[in-house]
């Protein structure tokens, strides 16, 4: 039976060349029924017809020589323990094989590998004619014809949700059984694929052989690789370095069943003891039938121990010349694992959550060794995939929340929900291709290796168009200006829409708003009434639209509770319009909160550069308002809400520029034309937006904040809701924002507004320095955490702190105690930077108006960047005085080890009988209350030195500038090693050592 193994083995290899000789042909030469009617008129060269002719008839005396020796692998063995009936049937024609279910699912399960399944007793005496299995398949509802099935067809025989009639003789089963779940696009090893290359074709000439496969329709993203050759795996394990047992990943880990059923968590854990997978031994390749009950195994009963799973840089250089990113990719900075090779070699069932690829590339999976199992969902269910998750798990807002989600849904579960998806399983020598945006989860069902890398097409510009990313995401490091950075925390559990599917933008969705509200049952039509009945009629109809005006709030109130069970809903005593209480609940939502948190984090950006100081007369600033819209007209969250800032602002001026006219001045707008380039039209468009916006705020400043900027938000609200509101729905409206948790929002919308202008102390709020998860915390915790952080100009001074502490060693004995430790002596010199007893030297004499501005710097945190008029500029010189650090007076002693408590020295209390650990009178504590120098970072080599001075008669201590500081330098000091409390020092200059 070994000889018949190997003649079988040739026979598949004839069968797969011929497959790919004849796709060749159909690729270049179409047939009739697919051209043109003038095409068809066309004659066709003699060649192509006589080829297609040999092709088939030694296709046909292929299949004649494989029945034959299926009949004679029956009557000489009927225990062949090699090769099944399945396997054979597969490899006669390449189409979908569903495989009877062993007989003993345990037994089959306790293998350690899933192996080809007990055959019942009727295959084990014979295996059936190819005729007799046509016949069983045409019961099921699974087409036949002498041609090979195309996958697409396979899809929707299979109940795939592949829309359309069935047509004749393939009627497809409403309810599928498990078993009929195995969309089998890729036939196993032996069995043909629909496409093909050879290793030729690979390297450098894959990209663009990848994507002429990707234009064909009939492409479902698997292919085959010839020539790649027998693989010498154990030389191969000898030459493999051993990956550092600090390398990242190494392991998954299977979580308890997720209350959902059939879904389950898979995450990255490390292994006590990582041993590199042994490829050296053959492995059976397994049935399709027990593939898929593996994968019912693990994420209905999952392993308990780490899985080892080597995924990083290649451990040898053998197969890096098979893949290749695309030109696009290449030339750009590399970036591990979005541009380079990696290997993926686990054991058996490892493998990755449901997840898609960065920046929204493509991607190719070769497998070297053994058999993967993947589940990749159907670009058009991708929306409905992605509600899906976030109804599984509290989500955030970035790209990759299904990444980091984490999660393996089975194929029964997404069948139930409606997604469609498609099913491969791939082996030696085939290769799974991933389109941007599609996701994808793989399970290795053997110990499998295989390598990948990200592609993009020559035509792709790479570049972070609208890439929103959270400290979670590995392209989170990147500075660019088109990414958008958002908080990790989850916001909400579920993405229920309140219209129950998703709308789209423009004209379509808002006329679908038009009729839903047509249709509304808050609004009935109108009916004429005649004779004496009438006033009967409308008492009727008056309490009916009673009736069904509190049904249809109680109703919409269930929909945004069903959304966001956390969402802040203001009195309904006077029964407001249900689309007006729907655009309400939208800024009384978590996802609003979310919106207002990602701009300050966007804000936070290094890479943001957003001015938004002005000077000058009202017509001055009106052309910087313009000249600013113009400029965020991109796509990142924080500068489609600057367009909409400044279109309110742009407005303001041109009415303040009208000095008692009834119109603009025409000449002022044909500048503002002029130096923006914009037309009238663009003009005028973005003075309508700016009235729409000031009208809908009105008199609450800081509602902008937490109007969606996203149209594709869990309530379906579009900016055109609120624009269009009329004066009576504008009028509750307003009266319904009337209440303390909108105040208090909207006070720190008004206060983050604020301090865009450069010329304005920057604002930092209580939750940043304080990890919440924002999404679980009560009303009045939240609104806590949403106030800005208590700035203090003075230090604060509580004598009851000090009343029973002793004096301090350097504090003169003839001076009052307890005391201001900051308090001078009033025969002393009051301030260091002028000759007056009483002086506003601290407010008048700092060296800049333009205010430094918070940070993130990574690992560091949140530090302070210097703002100076424009890049290249001083924004202060050597000598200048920043500001002041201020806080709250404790007594000494009160906090040991805290990075927020500094101990004041008093340098002026100075004499030849004390040290200067002597001098220390207090301590300042930042914690609570303080200036927002508190946020300037440490660092070996500091931009500024911390000094005391007396200033304004107080004893105050005051950043000065040790060197010039350039526009964007980070403002740093020096406050020693013990403020870093044992870590690495993260400054510039220990980083390079």
């Amino acid at each position: 039976m070994a000889d018949l193994a190997t003649v079988m083995q040739s026979i598949r290899k004839i069968d797969a060349t011929l497959g790919v000789i004849r796709t060749t042909l159909q690729r270049h030469v179409p047939a009739a029924s697919r051209l043109s009617g003038k095409s068809r008129k066309r004659a066709q060269p003699h060649w192509t017809e006589a080829l297609s002719l040999q092709l088939s008839n030694l296709s046909n005396e292929l299949d004649d020589v494989k029945k034959e020796m299926q009949r004679g692998s029956a009557i000489s063995d009927t225990h062949c323990h090699n090769v099944n009936s399945a396997e054979l049937d597969a490899a006669q024609d390449g189409r979908t094989r569903i495989s009877k279910q062993p007989q003993d699912k345990d037994e089959q399960l306790a293998q350690r590998a899933p192996t080809l399944p007990p055959s019942s007793p009727t295959n084990a005496s014979s295996v059936p004619a190819p005729d007799m299995e046509v016949r069983q398949q045409a019961a099921d509802g699974v087409p036949w014809n002498n041609t090979q099935t195309t996958a697409p067809e396979i899809a929707s025989s299979l109940g795939f949700g592949q829309s359309g009639p069935a047509g004749p003789g393939r009627e497809v089963a409403k309810d599928m059984t498990p078993s009929q779940l195995v969309s089998c696009r890729a036939s196993p090893l032996g069995g043909q694929l629909d496409f093909s290359l050879s290793v030729e074709d690979m390297g450098e000439k894959l990209v663009p052989n990848i994507m002429r496969l990707i234009n064909d329709d009939r492409f479902t993203g698997i292919l085959s690789v010839q020539g790649i050759g027998e693989i010498d795996w154990t030389n191969l394990m000898r030459s493999i370095r051993p990956p550092e047992k600090t390398h990242e990943i190494l392991g998954v880990k299977y979580s308890k069943p997720h209350p959902i059923k059939g879904v389950a968590e898979l995450r990255l854990s490390t292994p006590r003891n990582f041993a590199f997978p042994d490829f050296s031994q053959t492995i059976k390749e397994p049935s399709r039938e027990a593939c898929l009950d593996y994968l019912r195994q693990v994420i209905n009963n999952p392993p308990e121990s780490t899985i080892p799973y080597y995924i990083g840089l290649p451990l040898t250089p053998t197969f890096d010349h098979l893949l290749h990113p695309g030109e696009p990719l290449l030339n750009i900075s590399l970036i591990d694992g979005l541009n380079k090779v990696y290997w993926y070699a686990g054991e058996e069932g490892s493998g990755s959550p449901f997840h898609c690829e960065d920046w929204k590339l493509y991607s190719y999976n070769l497998v070297l060794y053994g058999w993967k199992l993947w589940i990749m969902i159907r670009l058009s269910h991708t929306k409905k995939f992605e509600a899906f998750i976030r109804k599984c798990c509290p989500s955030n807002s970035c790209d990759q929340f299904v990444r980091h989600n984490s999660l393996l849904v089975s194929p029964e579960t997404l069948q139930k929900h409606g997604i469609e998806f498609d099913i491969h399983v791939a082996g030696p020598g085939q290769m799974v291709v991933t389109r941007p945006e599609q996701y994808h989860a793989v399970v290795n069902i053997t110990r499998n290796m295989a390598i990948a890398i990200n592609f993009a097409p020559p035509d792709r510009a790479v570049r972070p168009d609208d890439l929103c990313v959270c400290s979670k995401c590995g392209l989170y490091a990147l500075q660019c200006e088109g990414i958008r950075k958002v908080p990790s925390e989850p916001t909400l559990p579920a993405s229920t829409n309140l219209a129950g599917k998703r709308q789209g933008s423009g004209d379509a969705s808002h006329l679908r708003e038009k009729r839903q509200r047509r249709e509304d049952p808050i609004q009935p039509r109108k009916k004429r009434r005649i004779g004496g009945n009438a006033a009967k009629s409308q008492t009727s109809m008056g309490s009916l639209k009673t009736t069904q005006s509190s049904q249809a709030l109680r109703k919409t109130v269930e929909q945004i509770k069903e959304i966001d069970k956390l969402c802040h809903l203001p009195s309904l005593r006077e029964k407001p319009p249900v689309h007006v209480l729907k655009l309400i609940a939208a800024i009384g939502s978590r996802v609003a909160i979310q919106q207002f948190i990602t701009l300050v984090a966007d804000r936070r950006d290094l890479s943001n550069t957003t001015r938004m100081d002005t000077s000058g007369d009202p017509s001055s600033r009106a052309m910087q308002y313009a000249h600013r819209i113009k400029i965020s007209e991109r796509k990142s969250m924080l500068e489609r809400f600057l367009i909409r800032v400044n279109q309110v602002s742009f407005v303001q001026e041109l009415d303040r520029s009208k000095n008692g006219r009834i119109r603009v001045d025409e000449k002022l707008l044909r500048v503002i034309e002029k130096r923006t380039g914009w037309s009238t039209p663009t003009l005028e468009h973005h003075r309508k937006m700016g009235n729409k916006w000031k009208r809908i705020c009105g008199d609450f400043d800081g509602l902008l904040c937490f109007i969606f900027l996203d149209p594709k938000n869990p309530f379906s609200v579009l900016p055109e809701q609120y624009q269009n509101m009329n004066d009576e729905d504008l009028e509750i409206f307003h009266r319904l924002l009337k209440d303390d948790y909108f105040d208090s929002i909207r006070s720190a919308g008004k206060a983050f507004q604020k301090s865009l202008n450069s010329a304005v102390a920057d604002i930092e709020f209580c939750w940043e320095s304080r990890k919440a998860p924002l999404g679980r915390l009560s009303e009045a915790e939240l609104l806590l955490y949403l106030n800005p952080f208590p700035t203090v100009s003075e230090n604060i001074y509580d004598e009851g702190k000090f009343s029973k502490r002793p004096r301090p060693p350097a504090w003169p004995e003839d001076w009052q105690w307890p005391e201001d430790p900051t308090w001078l002596h009033p025969d002393s010199r009051q301030c260091d930077l002028c000759l007056q007893t009483k002086c506003d030297c601290i407010k008048t004499k700092i060296a800049s108006k333009l205010m430094p501005r918070i940070k993130d710097y990574g690992p560091k945190g949140r530090g302070l960047q210097a703002v100076a008029h424009a890049p290249g500029y001083h924004a202060y010189k050597k000598g200048d005085i920043l500001g002041e650090l201020t806080g709250v007076l404790e007594p000494l002693g009160r906090y040991r080890s805290d990075t927020w408590t500094l101990e004041m020295v008093r340098e002026d209390l100075d004499d030849q009988n004390h040290h200067q650990h002597d001098l220390r009178v207090c301590q300042i504590r930042c914690a609570d209350k303080s200036s927002y120098f508190r946020l300037a970072n440490h660092a070996c080599r500091p931009s500024v030195r911390l000094v005391g001075k007396p200033i304004s008669g107080r004893y105050r201590w005051v950043f000065i500038a040790a060197r010039h500081i350039l526009h964007g330098d980070e403002i740093t000091g020096n406050f020693g090693k013990r403020s870093l409390r044992g870590t690495n020092c993260l400054c510039i200059d220990c980083a390079a050592e």
